[in-house]
């Protein structure tokens, strides 16, 4: 779709045209001769304006076309004489509009003398000539008048309305448009114009009109020649411009050659009639139009000229003074003697003296006492010896009595061979010498440093691959100093082969920006002198050039050869320490085991015991045989908590529980103890605690049964009081507060300071009083800390103590997990269920006989694994009781069996009964394929709560519970397993040599 066009390229061309036509009308109209010429042409003159001010030249050209050919043919001229004169101006615009384009370019065309030559030359000249001859020639064919009457008539005509209108028009349109548009004030333009100026112009104006109009009114053209020196036109424009410009003498000239051609109209019609075919007489009126709009127009741009030259000059004074003024380096001027005729505030502000003060001052007026001397005789030997320049650094005393150290360089001003005075500049280098003896004195220490410090310095240049190394490095590599790479390649084959592709990667990550321009540091392996490799560290940083790049790299190279060897003999020590730890876990374990397996069978044993029918002093010692055993029991269990807790191998679960009742539960085993020393154990819970937290329940009861057990046990009188709270914590989550309080004997600072240490206690004297290892209480600090918290402990020698446990327990959202939930109920036994019990020592498995009896359940024995896989394939149990350590094929072996039968029968529970007792053991019989786990000495309790969960059933624990039996009853064993029994004991009695 063609764009549309716009409105401004129609109506342009046809305001121009229009204006073209009137101004062609008004100039035939002031014809009236029988030549055709008339008096001034004024449209040609505004259409060479225009083009001079870059309107567009093919609208002015065809404008001036069409307006010219309807003023023709309207007066009456024949069409193609009409087409004819208008093609004539259309070729004077073009031809003067081409050669200003050429001639005098752009900018300011006036504004030059040689500027304002070139236009009288191109619009006063050539332009007329070339326009004069093709008018003259078509008149005198169209109307037959003479060629040589048009040929000059037109020529003067065209050039004076050139040279008059059309700088005019140049310099008045663009400030017409700017005064239109607003971009210019008229207040502005008219700043400076006081009445009396204003007065001035006016009377100039006046009497420029009056000249060009009486003189051409009144005076016959024949005596004009003995008139001339009369005319005033030429002075008063020249004043005019002189006074006004050339903006004034512009309009000065048109109102001259405006009033010249009204007093021509008024003298007497027609204007050829005035003017007879003599040359003389025809050239005279035009010329002296000419002459004074020539003077103007010259004059005007020697003055433009040389005001610009002035503004220049004052535009370079500015510029000057303005570097002057803002520099810091003070500027001076001396006169031949010495005396300051200039000075800037930069030599005020390192001088310390006023501008004003300064002038007609010597130059030497505030030297240092004890520079003077020297400086002034140092200036005048310059002075004397015709040296073009002076250099001095000396010391200026401000007068405040401040010293400052300034360089001084001076030039001296000659006229001729004579010098009139100096010219220079004093600069303040005072900081520049304290920065200076700084740098030295950093120098200085960097000396020291290389000297000094074991490293070796380096600095790599990027652009070039220059390297520098401080002289460190050759005594480290054992080479000659000047033997040290100079290029990073020649570094590079020093490098180990080995390391050279990681120390590469490293080094292009980091330029790279990887380590966003922070330093970095390498390790590897570098030839010495003799061959043989070290050791060495790099620590290095980038420093980055303006755009943020990388492009040197300085660091640090260090021999740790010796630290390399350290390390390896450190590994060597972890790997025997490893190996030493593995050996103590090992002995641990098979301790554990050796001691866990006899234990299980007394511990059992003294269970059944105390079940039966005994005497008073039967049952005594039958109880003691169970608090001892349980005592070893403890001591056994802290020693393997303490192994794990100094190998860093334990472990802590992450379980939903109700903190409260861990809490009442260890309140509730220790209650009888309490009640029997005639103690009161009180419990006090603080409000709103969270219901159920996360965290792990076993090793806080350990806690708190260690720290209530103490209470108890060192308290003869009073009361053991135990508390909770729950506390906000630091990033949420609950902090709870755990206290237990006593009123027993108490602690001093010296007992207090030993009381957490291992196998340490108050003093000697409690553990030959109360029992006791000592490894209680630091066993529970460590656990403490492993879960975040600590224990603290304020106490009173014969007082009693308080011991506080604080512990971040998060509380748990949802509902209660399926391990939070209880997994026991405690209710009547449940029979019928069919046992496999696969047990090595015949102890152990008579024992376990004994419990799985009372529960009323079916038991089968085996003695070894293989017995258990071909039992399991060829029976129907519903579940089975694996011992794991047995000759020939162990538990786990037997259960992965099992699990490999195929059918229902590879899917029957299996709980490993076990002494193995040490950290990982229940995670390696679950991933063997197991369903549960009981440890040695088998607690009843727990054995029947597995079986029940296992067979997700009732518990099989009898509804009098483990401990005790109705009097007289007797526990319910088969005499298949009483045989047994008593198979068993005579075999133990022939071991310990006790059978009869």
């Amino acid at each position: 779709m063609p764009k549309p066009i716009a409105t401004d390229r129609i109506v342009q061309p046809i305001a121009f045209g229009f204006l073209y036509f009137a101004l062609a009308a008004i100039s035939i109209e002031l014809s009236r001769g029988s030549n055709g010429v008339a008096a001034i042409w004024l449209p040609n003159a505004m259409a060479m304006g225009f083009v001079m001010l870059r309107s567009p030249r093919l609208m002015q050209l065809s404008a001036l076309g069409l307006g010219v050919l309807l003023a023709d043919i309207f007066e009456g001229n024949p069409a193609p004489l009409s087409a004819g004169l208008a093609l004539v101006s259309i070729v004077e615009i073009a031809l003067g509009a081409w050669l200003i384009q050429h001639w005098l370019g752009s900018g300011d065309r006036f504004g030059r003398v040689q500027d304002a030559v070139r236009f009288i030359v191109i619009a006063g000249l050539i332009v007329p000539v070339v326009g004069a001859g093709l008018g003259a020639l078509i008149v005198h064919l169209g109307l037959d008048v003479p060629f040589p009457a048009v040929l000059v008539g037109w020529f003067f005509t065209s050039a004076i309305g050139y040279i008059v209108l059309t700088p005019l028009l140049v310099l008045w349109w663009p400030l017409g448009r700017a005064i239109v548009n607003r971009k210019l004030r008229t207040n502005r333009w008219l700043e400076g114009w006081t009445r009396l100026r204003m007065a001035e112009a006016g009377l100039l104006g006046l009497a420029l009109g009056l000249s060009g109009f009486w003189l051409f009114r009144m005076v016959d053209w024949a005596e004009v020649a003995e008139l001339l020196p009369t005319f005033l036109a030429t002075p008063l424009v020249l004043w005019a411009v002189m006074r006004f410009g050339r903006h004034g003498g512009s309009l000065a000239i048109t109102v001259v050659i405006t009033a010249a051609v009204a007093g021509l109209l008024a003298h007497q019609p027609p204007v050829d009639d005035a003017f007879p075919i003599d040359a003389g007489a025809l050239l005279l009126p035009p010329l002296m139009m000419g002459v004074t709009a020539l003077s103007g127009l010259l004059l005007g741009a020697a003055l433009e000229e040389q005001n610009a030259m002035r503004r220049a000059l004052e535009r370079s004074e500015g510029h000057f003074r303005t570097l002057a003024e803002g520099t810091p380096v003070g500027i001076y001027r001396t006169d031949a003697a010495g005396r300051c005729v200039y000075v800037n505030e930069g030599w005020a502000a390192i001088t310390g003296r006023d501008v004003r003060s300064a002038m007609g001052e010597d130059w030497s007026a505030g030297l240092h006492p004890d520079d003077r001397r020297r400086v002034i005789a140092n200036w005048y030997q310059a002075a004397r010896d015709g040296m073009l320049d002076y250099d001095e650094e000396y010391r200026w005393q401000r007068p405040d009595g401040t010293v400052r150290l300034v360089r001084d360089s001076a030039h001296p001003i000659k006229e001729g061979e004579k010098t009139v005075g100096y010219v220079g500049t004093v600069i303040d280098i005072t900081e520049e010498r304290t920065v200076r003896a700084e740098l030295e004195e950093s120098r200085q220490r960097f000396d020291l440093a290389l000297r000094g410090t074991s490293d070796a310095i380096w600095d790599w240049h990027l652009p070039t691959g220059r390297l520098w190394f401080a002289p460190r490095l050759a005594e480290m590599i054992g080479c000659d100093p000047a033997r040290l790479p100079q290029t990073i390649e020649a570094f590079e084959d020093l490098v180990h082969p080995d390391d050279r592709p990681g120390r590469a990667a490293l080094l292009a990550e980091y330029l790279a920006g990887g380590f966003n321009a922070r330093g970095y540091t390498v390790e590897y392996r570098l030839r010495r002198g003799d061959g043989s490799y070290h050791w060495m560290r790099t620590r290095a940083r980038a420093v980055l050039d303006r755009a943020g790049r990388p492009f040197r790299i300085a660091g640090a190279l260090m021999d740790i050869e010796p630290e390399k060897r350290r390390e390896a003999e450190l590994k060597e020590a972890m790997v025997a320490a490893e190996q030493a730890n593995a050996a103590k876990s090992e002995f641990l374990a098979v301790m554990s085991h050796e001691i866990r397996t006899p234990m299980n069978g007394v511990l059992g044993m003294t269970s059944l015991l105390l079940e039966t029918e005994l005497t008073e002093e039967q049952r005594r010692h039958a109880e003691v045989i169970r608090r001892s055993g349980q005592s070893l029991m403890a001591l056994l269990n802290d020693i393997l908590d303490l192994s794990k807790l100094e190998a860093g191998r334990l472990e802590l679960e992450a379980i939903e529980f109700a903190p409260a009742e861990i809490l009442r539960d260890a309140v509730d085993l220790h209650a009888e103890t309490a009640r029997a020393k005639g103690l009161a154990l009180e419990v006090d819970l603080a409000p709103d605690l969270p219901a159920r937290v996360t965290g792990d329940p076993a090793r806080l009861r350990q806690i708190l049964l260690n720290l209530i057990g103490n209470a108890v046990k060192f308290t003869e009188r009073g009361e053991v009081r135990v508390t909770m709270a729950a506390l906000p914590a630091r990033g949420g989550g609950v902090r709870f507060r755990f206290g237990v309080a006593d009123t027993g004997i108490g602690m001093d600072r010296a007992q207090l300071d030993r009381l957490f240490r291992k196998f340490t206690q108050g003093d000697s004297s409690m553990a030959r009083r109360f029992g006791g290892t000592g490894l209680g209480l630091a066993i529970c600090r460590q656990l403490a800390e492993l879960m975040g918290g600590s224990i603290a402990v304020e106490s009173r020698l014969g007082e009693g103590s308080r011991f506080t446990l604080d512990l971040p327990l998060q509380p748990a959202e949802g509902p209660v997990s399926a391990e939070a939930a209880p997994t026991q109920r405690r209710g009547a036994p449940v029979a019928g269920a069919s046992l496999l019990l696969v047990e090595d020592n015949a102890v152990n498995q008579a024992l376990a006989l004994a419990l799985l009896a009372r529960s009323g359940h079916r038991v089968d024995t085996v003695g070894s694994g293989a017995e258990a896989v071909a039992a399991v394939r060829d029976g129907a149990y519903d579940l089975v009781l694996m011992d794991v350590q047995m000759p020939v094929m162990d538990g786990i072996e037997a259960t992965q069996r099992i699990r490999a039968l195929g059918g229902p029968k590879s899917r029957i529970p299996i709980v490993a009964m076990t002494a193995n007792a040490m950290k990982g053991d229940r995670e390696r019989f679950i991933a063997a394929g197991m369903n549960d786990y009981v440890s040695k000495p088998i607690d009843p309790a727990l054995l029947y709560a597995v079986i029940a969960r296992c067979l997700d059933r009732e518990s099989a624990m009898p509804a009098d519970g483990p401990g005790k039996a109705q009097a007289g009853e007797v526990p319910a064993i088969d005499p298949e397993q009483s045989a047994a029994l008593e198979g068993l004991m005579t075999d133990l009695d022939r071991r310990d040599g006790t059978a009869g």
